[in-house]
């Protein structure tokens, strides 16, 4: 799995995430291995960063598919729209892998004037609630 770690302010939102990937659980290094992007629209900016399957071998791979839908969106989409598109394709492609385990959790950081918001789109990880 990786290691992500995001910091986030009303004004910004710094996200992390290492750089190893793993091919059916053999380590593999690779030159640009990072599990993250950044998606800019007209009122936001948002960074997205995953931990779980990043390929399977077999034509699947995340950042294609979380890069295809950050291209095709619409400049002045809203936010919630954004984060649901993420969630749709996300289904979509996951139902491919067949051959590896397709645990995929998907962090995104949105800044929009003023305010900031953290989701959290996840195929296996059940929500949960601080008691505070």
């Amino acid at each position: 799995m990786t290691l992500l770690i995001t910091l986030a302010s009303r004004s910004a939102i710094h996200l992390g995430s290492d750089y190893r990937l793993s091919d059916q659980g053999i380590i593999k290094e690779t030159r640009n291995g990072a599990k993250q992007l950044t998606v800019s629209a007209v009122r936001w900016v948002a960074q997205i960063s995953f931990t779980g399957i990043a390929r399977d071998g077999q034509g699947y791979d995340t950042c294609s598919w979380l890069s295809d839908v950050a291209r095709s969106a619409s400049s002045d989409l809203l936010p919630g729209e954004f984060i649901k598109a993420l969630a749709l394709r996300g289904s979509s492609e996951l139902k491919r892998v067949e051959k590896y385990d397709n645990r995929l959790t998907i962090i995104v950081g949105i800044v929009a004037i003023g305010i900031c918001r953290l989701f959290r789109i996840s195929n296996w990880e059940i929500r949960s609630y601080d008691a505070h």
